[in-house]
């Protein structure tokens, strides 16, 4: 009985952990994870079945006091003999990344 009581304790815990960040506005853990889109994400906005993520980063690329996340992809399209590599950048809009620029 005891264990159920504590793993209780514990699951009341991180809901109340959870709620009291997203009423602060403070970043949730899983975006701490997964700081942008997901590669499925990314993907679809781009027009491609699969990539494959190289690099990615977050950073303030415009002044605005809001991180852009921005990535090296390669998708499935062949140019040339090789892969077709793009980089990316998304904006936070409505908390929803949404692509912004890509090469």
């Amino acid at each position: 009985m005891p264990f159920f009581m504590a793993t209780g304790n514990v699951l009341l815990g991180v809901l109340i952990t959870s709620s009291c960040c997203v009423a602060q506005g403070l970043t949730p853990h899983f975006e701490l994870i997964q700081p942008g889109p997901s590669a499925d994400e990314i993907a679809a906005q781009v027009g491609a079945a699969t990539i494959e993520i190289l690099q990615q980063d977050l950073g303030d690329l415009n002044g605005d006091g809001k991180d852009e996340f921005v990535a090296a992809i390669e998708t499935p399209t062949i140019v040339g003999e090789a892969r077709e590599r793009l980089v990316i950048v998304f904006k936070k809009q409505q908390g929803k990344w949404i692509l912004w620029k890509s090469t």
